[in-house]
């Protein structure tokens, strides 16, 4: 897991361009100080982290969904939890219908019956749709990937023609 994970790990918390920024201007091992700044330092924090990242990764390369850049560069702060659907993805399919993603990745040393409740709980929010603000959130993480047209028709069904719940798959990821 660490080998699979490590290579991309500062990705999922500064867009690439900033590190190469900071390794060009003030030198690589500034690269790490900044990113110390962003990394939880909490085990819980950093377990809730690797369990988006892996659940993301999936959806990715498992499941053939967009999933644009890390949620976690956007985080206020490297302790606080991110709010929103831990989980988006899109993909179009062959008659051009965008169907969406949602999912709740829960991570710990053990998995109780209460912590897939809260993953099913998480994944019912808002009917059992994406959340409005995780919506937008999405499609803008996907514009800053030129992903336009994904971005595009992210915000199509947000706006315009509406959220249907048959184009929306649940995916619950429970890492321990």
């Amino acid at each position: 897991g660490i080998t699979a994970v490590s290579p991309t790990l500062g990705q999922k918390y500064a867009e690439v361009d900033t590190l190469v920024h900071i390794a060009e201007r003030y030198g690589k091992h500034h690269v790490a100080a900044y990113l110390a700044n962003k990394f939880p330092t909490k085990a819980s924090a950093r377990s809730g982290d690797l369990g988006e990242i892996i659940a993301t990764a999936y959806l990715d390369e498992e499941c053939s969904y967009s999933v644009g850049p890390s949620r976690l560069i956007d985080r206020d702060h490297q302790e606080w939890a991110m709010r929103g659907d831990d989980v988006l993805g899109v993909q179009i399919d062959a008659e051009n219908v965008a169907l969406l993603a949602k999912g709740e990745a829960k991570s710990g040393k053990r998995i109780s019956k209460k912590v897939v409740a809260d993953a099913r709980a998480g994944l019912e929010r808002c009917d059992g749709l994406p959340a409005p603000q995780s919506l937008s959130q999405f499609a803008e993480r996907l514009r800053r990937a030129s992903e336009e047209s994904l971005a595009d028709a992210v915000l199509r069904i947000q706006l315009v023609d509406g959220i249907r719940p048959e184009n929306v798959t649940h995916v619950m990821f429970l890492f321990t």
